[in-house]
């Protein structure tokens, strides 16, 4: 195995099409999502893997990934719109937004009839702590029996929604719709579907809710960055008087994501503290890579590669000698040379062709969010807790240290209680 520590042979490698994520692709999937031979034999076509991976990005993108955005966020406003006199008291902040974020997500991808409901979001989190020892697919049942426990219910849920059909209605996002109906084609019936698709309310949420929560714990327990996004916030959001609905406060997306720079360096700098991915790829045949001073490196056919996240993005060389602070104005007016140095140093979406297609969802999902929590909202008693190192094959930092650290109190901001809020396009 070879493993690359520095910044510029990581961009090389993202770069070099000899090196490649997709042999990961065809074994992981067996032990991890317990595939019979018959539907290891049918994904691993080229033919099938290509058609897969092409519907992931363009449904991830334009008009599809917009209304999945729309979707999600209503339903998260639907929780924020409900605050009245009464705030929310949550006493695990972490389990608020994963119940919040989580049902979101799902109804988003799979519609009304989400066969994920709330009381089931506990067993996507018991899947996604079985995860290396899943994937060794050796006597599950021993290793790892509460995650392949999840992974079955799971399983059952998801077979029921594809034999009732529900992957045909409107709402069902076209990911959903257009995966099915390739698998569908391809030999996959109810049951086989009900265990493939299990992968997409998996990386849906793996990653996306811890960042939420982090972003939400790092802005809400420093004023100052609550003040500063709530002013980019106020700026953006029109507020109308309905007959009907009463006051009525709309934040156009496209705006969010162009207007809010400091939302979104704050964003930015969560995914660099937070998000530590071990990158992974397979040398096709032998190859070389080159380092910023020309010096070449030869890679040898059949050896695996990894490069850390952690090591990279906190190098005091690229980052700074506070590499390890949350320090969001990083992020902010970056010289074209700071910009060059970064190339290979942030890389929490991995990168070259096997950047994370879903990187857009999860941004705005959790931008909106946070951004109208500043607006109309006060959030109060939110600390910082430690967090610890993801797990082997995960990519996200876990909060640690007990529920007392992670409380939070959620009331209407005096003057904004009785509106109703809502994003448009």
């Amino acid at each position: 195995m070879y493993v690359i520590n520095a910044p510029d042979l990581i961009t090389a490698a993202m770069k070099n099409g000899d090196i490649s994520f997709d042999p990961f692709l065809l074994e992981v999937p067996v032990g991890l999502f317990g595939l019979s031979k018959k539907m290891s034999d049918i994904i691993n076509q080229r033919h099938v893997i290509d058609a897969l991976l092409n519907v992931i990005h363009y449904t991830l993108m334009g008009d599809h990934l917009l209304r999945m955005n729309l979707e999600a966020l209503s339903k998260m406003m639907q929780t924020l719109n409900e605050v009245g006199s009464n705030p929310i008291v949550s006493s695990d902040a972490y389990e608020w937004l994963w119940d919040v974020s989580g049902n979101a997500t799902m109804v988003a991808i799979f519609g009304e009839k989400n066969p994920l409901t709330p009381e089931h979001l506990h067993l996507i989190r018991d899947f996604d702590a079985g995860v290396a020892k899943l994937t060794l697919g050796i006597a599950p049942n021993w290793i790892a029996p509460r995650p392949l426990h999840a992974r079955k219910k799971i399983n059952a849920l998801l077979e029921s929604f594809y034999a009732a059909g529900y992957e045909t209605r409107p709402d069902v996002s076209s990911i959903i719709q257009k995966r099915t109906e390739i698998l569908r084609k391809e030999g996959f019936n109810d049951r086989d579907l009900g265990i493939q698709e299990i992968t997409l309310p998996w990386v849906a949420t793996t990653n996306t809710i811890a960042v939420l929560y982090w972003l939400f714990a790092h802005v809400f327990s420093v004023p100052e960055y609550t003040r500063k996004i709530r002013g980019e916030m106020e700026a953006i959001s029109f507020v109308t008087t309905t007959t009907d609905r009463g006051r009525v406060g709309t934040i156009s997306i496209k705006e969010m994501n162009r207007e809010c720079t400091f939302l979104y360096a704050c964003y930015r700098e969560t995914l660099r503290l937070y998000i530590h991915n071990i990158g992974q790829r397979r040398v096709l045949k032998d190859t070389t890579i080159k380092d910023q001073e020309g010096r070449e490196y030869m890679l040898t056919k059949g050896t695996n590669v990894q490069w850390p996240g952690s090591l990279t993005h906190l190098t005091d060389s690229v980052w700074g000698d506070d590499a390890w602070t949350f320090r969001p104005e990083r992020f902010l007016q970056v010289s074209p040379q700071e910009e060059k140095q970064r190339r290979g140093a942030y890389i929490p979406f991995g990168g070259g062709k096997h950047l994370c297609p879903g990187r857009n969802f999860a941004l705005t999902e959790n931008m909106g969010f946070v951004g109208i929590l500043a607006l109309g909202y006060h959030v109060e008693g939110v600390r910082v807790p430690q967090s610890e190192d993801p797990g082997l094959g995960l990519g996200s930092r876990k909060p640690i240290g007990g529920e007392a650290l992670r409380s939070a109190e959620i009331s209407r901001r005096a003057g904004w209680g009785d509106i109703t809020w809502e994003f448009v396009e």
